[in-house]
């Protein structure tokens, strides 16, 4: 069975100026651009020695760049962890080792609001 990923790579590629994911009223960006996020995702995934079927926690709001960075974890055939933004912090850890996550990924107000003191 095809992997849905040579779907997304083939309509990246036939759609490659036109925009491709957009938040309300905010950030809209281009095929051309989720593969660049994609494409950097998958060099930090090896220089940190991601693997196949690793785990990876994605803690954030639904958005544009959420949703890029699910493609980017799939596409590299880890497996995504999506964790609620408003879980506490220690929540999130306790999913986070729970699910084994190699690593966990934020938004800069999410991470911010947790006192990790």
């Amino acid at each position: 069975m095809e992997h849905f990923t040579n779907l997304v790579n083939k309509v990246i590629k036939e759609h490659w100026d036109e925009p491709a994911l957009s938040d309300f009223r905010k950030e809209t960006f281009s095929h051309a651009e989720i593969a660049g996020m994609i494409m950097r995702q998958h060099e930090i995934f090896r220089a940190l020695g991601i693997k196949p079927g690793d785990r990876i926690g994605l803690c954030g709001k639904n958005s544009a760049r959420w949703a890029a960075m699910f493609l980017a974890v799939t596409s590299y055939h880890a497996v995504v962890v999506p964790i609620l933004y408003d879980f506490t912090p220690e929540n999130v850890c306790d999913l986070a080792v729970h699910a084994e996550c190699r690593i966990v990924y934020t938004e800069n107000k999410i991470f911010d609001r947790w006192d990790l003191s």
